[in-house]
């Protein structure tokens, strides 16, 4: 079982473990335990000029067909990140050709947006937005984090607004 690289789930080695990696690495170094099994130069693979029939290729197709969504191994279920949600809602919904804020469908382009912010895979759950409308949408939302986000960079002595160089119409 393979457990994800975090902090709070780094092994424990013990004391000293890096010196005796590296003096195993060393001491193994340009030894070969097999000579008969070892790829050598000049040696053609043993798959080279070889085709899968159609019969195994049919079957691959179907095996690869199966492992699509929740079927896959590296399906994450609601443990994934925002980046491959918005990939997930992109490929079940399509491209968003116009914006259901203000309607206009002349952007040059649009995002799908959470509404409830749980970012969870429920279809229901998304927007289709200009990126104007998106900002408009996540500002409103975000308000208070906004406000501590401002009043943070001045205690630290920054105060440089989260939104500089942002160029908004107001109205």
């Amino acid at each position: 079982m393979s457990i994800g690289w975090t902090r709070e789930k780094q092994l424990k080695y013990p004391e000293g473990w890096k010196k005796t990696i590296l003096a195993i690495k060393k001491a193994n170094k340009g030894k070969h335990y097999s000579p008969a099994t070892e790829f050598k130069e000049g040696q053609i693979s043993t798959f080279k000029g070889k085709h899968h029939s159609e019969e195994s290729k049919r079957k691959l197709r179907i095996a690869r067909a199966k492992q699509v969504g929740e079927n896959s191994p590296a399906w994450k279920g609601d443990k994934v990140g925002k980046t491959a949600l918005h990939a997930w809602v992109a490929k079940q919904l399509g491209k968003p050709q116009f914006c259901e804020g203000c309607g206009t469908q002349d952007a040059k382009r649009y995002n799908w947006a959470n509404k409830t912010y749980n970012y969870e895979r429920n279809i229901e759950d998304w927007l289709r937005l200009c990126c104007k409308c998106h900002l408009k949408y996540d500002k409103e939302s975000y308000k208070d984090s906004y406000k501590k986000a401002w009043i943070t960079r001045r205690k630290n002595g920054n105060v440089v607004p989260w939104n500089k160089g942002l160029k908004m119409n107001k109205g």
